[in-house]
């Protein structure tokens, strides 16, 4: 019985020490790995390109909306001249950029639409992030009025923290002195347009839209080496825009399909729950269908439609496909219904869209 207890003892410490060992050398392989993984991200430039080949281009940081789905909230992102500008900051866009190694620090300034929740939620992540990663100036939030209010808001919110990351990193690292946000509003006065920026090639225009009862809501006109971008913000069918944006290689409109809503509406009275039924019924009222979106960019004689800010999210192919429907005949260019990372390369002085994704 001793010579098979010790030799049952034997092969039970035989087992451990293997165990042991493979443990140990699972261990050394798994610190390579991560070795490996950090040391091809970290310290490393992203996207060069994006920055440096004197052509625009467009990222789709955000194409959702408030209903749940994979997409983030309502933000794009322009790049040209060495940095990139953001067109509203929706839940989720920044850490997604940072996902996409965008460097933080070379984000020029944010142009809020308007100040619904979704298309501001991330200002403050924005702010911060930027800072951290070494932006050199203040971050400038443009806006029509209130945005001042906005801005002083988010600041607010972040104020305790931002003291402990200067008290935890230092003054030289956390400089007090371009913290921000910074709220710069405009004012269209009589007009229904504004240019807000030109500077270096890059003339920006400020559109006056109508999302009433929100007041005021704007879109915005990106101009760059004889190429355009215009984004309509949340509107309904306007001609303001559509003038606006004449000519424009890209239209990016927000759409929403009021078919759908208004069966969610129904089925939301049927099922007692009156509240969300009616603001599913509201919501119709001051948004633009894909139909529609598509006949602004045929009078605006655009050369591409992007769809952003899509409700309801387009969850399969048959919701698609409904979303969709007249579009086509509406408008005879391309379209495209945008999705996170889509990114879209205008070179300069030419009529070409190269399309594809921050992955590529």
């Amino acid at each position: 019985m001793k010579k098979v207890s010790l030799t049952i003892f034997g092969f039970i410490i035989v087992v451990c020490i293997t165990a042991i060992l493979a443990v140990d050398n699972s261990t050394a392989v798994q610190d390579a790995l991560v070795g490996r993984v950090l040391e091809s991200r970290v310290g490393q430039t992203f996207h060069d390109d994006l920055f440096n080949d004197g052509n625009m281009h467009l990222l789709l940081c955000g194409t959702g909306s408030p209903l749940p789905s994979d997409a983030m909230g309502p933000c794009s992102a322009v790049f040209v001249n060495g940095a990139f500008y953001l067109v509203d900051t929706g839940d989720g866009s920044i850490r997604q950029l940072m996902g996409w190694q965008i460097p933080m620090n070379r984000l020029g300034g944010i142009f809020l639409t308007h100040f619904h929740s979704d298309h501001i939620a991330s200002l403050g992540e924005a702010s911060m992030f930027s800072w951290a990663n070494g932006r050199t100036q203040l971050l400038e939030v443009h806006g029509p009025r209130g945005v001042e209010k906005v801005a002083d808001g988010f600041r607010a919110a972040y104020a305790l923290d931002t003291s402990y990351r200067v008290a935890h990193h230092g003054a030289d690292i956390m400089n007090r002195d371009i913290i921000g946000p910074v709220g710069v509003p405009f004012h269209f006065g009589n007009d229904t347009e504004k240019v807000i920026h030109d500077k270096d090639g890059l003339k920006i225009t400020a559109i006056s839209v109508d999302h009433s009862p929100i007041d005021p809501a704007v879109g915005y006109r990106f101009d760059y080496k004889g190429r355009s971008i215009s984004f309509s913000g949340d509107t309904v069918k306007t001609d303001k825009f559509q003038n606006a944006a004449k000519g424009s290689d890209i239209i990016v409109h927000e759409a929403l399909d009021k078919k759908i809503i208004h069966r969610m509406s129904k089925l939301n009275y049927a099922a007692g729950n009156n509240r969300l039924g009616k603001i599913m019924l509201d919501i119709t009222d001051y948004h633009t269908s894909p139909v529609q979106a598509a006949e602004v960019a045929k009078g605006a004689n655009a050369g591409m439609l992007v769809y952003s800010h899509i409700v309801p999210p387009l969850i399969n192919g048959v919701i698609e496909n409904v979303f969709m429907r007249g579009v086509a005949d509406a408008f005879d260019g391309p379209i495209h219904i945008g999705r996170d990372g889509m990114l879209f390369t205008l070179p300069a002085e030419s009529d070409e869209i190269v399309v594809g994704h921050i992955n590529d």
